[in-house]
């Protein structure tokens, strides 16, 4: 299931950049954004009341808008989208940088004791 999430939070980082990209058709971007707009909307052409049926829109329609806009937007775009990403990810994030800076604010040791003191 974390996988899952992990896969899911790079597409959308990776959808966030195709977005910001000036060489990206503007036809896929507005594909884009209907697709990520219908997956957050509270409005569905089948409401989610009626059982199976009301889900499945959102399973058929959300992918397949994805996959639509993937296909207008350049090979070299996404590649160049998905480097930046798995080169961010040997970085460092905000969070870890923060804990490391945490654990020694104002001492010399990683406990937070002054040097010298026991």
């Amino acid at each position: 299931m974390e996988r899952a999430l992990d896969r899911i939070k790079r597409e959308i980082t990776i959808c966030r950049l195709v977005l910001q990209d000036d060489r990206v058709p503007r036809f896929a971007k507005w594909l884009l954004a209907l697709a990520i707009g219908y997956a957050v909307s509270p409005i569905d052409l089948i409401p989610d009341v009626l059982p199976l049926l009301g889900h499945l829109d959102d399973v058929i329609i959300v992918p397949a808008l994805f996959g639509l806009a993937v296909a207008f937007i350049p090979e070299d775009v996404m590649q160049g989208c998905r480097n930046r990403i798995a080169d961010d990810a040997d970085q460092p994030t905000g969070e870890v940088l923060l804990r490391r800076s945490r654990a020694g604010a104002g001492s010399g040791k990683p406990d937070g004791r002054k040097p010298g003191s026991s």
